[in-house]
């Protein structure tokens, strides 16, 4: 029980965190973290963009714990194995990647 409440507790904050950064970067968790409030969609490495886009900014990553959160839950609802809260993941991501059409984009460094 205490688990799936440390998941909503997650889930809450990354929802704020995410429109914090959006919208008022000033009273996000870390300001003075520049990795985390500026958006860095534009590089040109295809690892971190593609990847490794956890740590692509600080909105990517409550994007990310999101829908780690969201995954985990799916699958205590539907009573299946967590596993598949990985795979879940990953088809998520995967899916985001092509049709942003990022995942082939020419330009990138690999």
């Amino acid at each position: 029980m205490a688990f799936w409440v440390i998941i909503a507790i997650l889930l809450i904050l990354a929802l704020s965190e995410k429109d914090l950064i959006k919208h008022h970067k000033d009273l996000v968790l870390f300001p003075n973290w520049k990795w985390y409030v500026e958006n860095r969609w534009k590089t040109k490495s295809w690892w971190l963009k593609n990847v490794f886009t956890m740590f692509l900014d600080g909105f990517h990553f409550w994007k990310s714990i999101e829908m780690i959160g969201i995954s985990l839950l799916l699958c205590n609802a539907f009573e299946i194995s967590f596993y598949y809260a990985i795979i879940f993941y990953v088809v998520i991501g995967a899916y985001h990647s092509i049709r942003n059409g990022s995942l082939f984009r020419k330009g990138l460094q690999i």
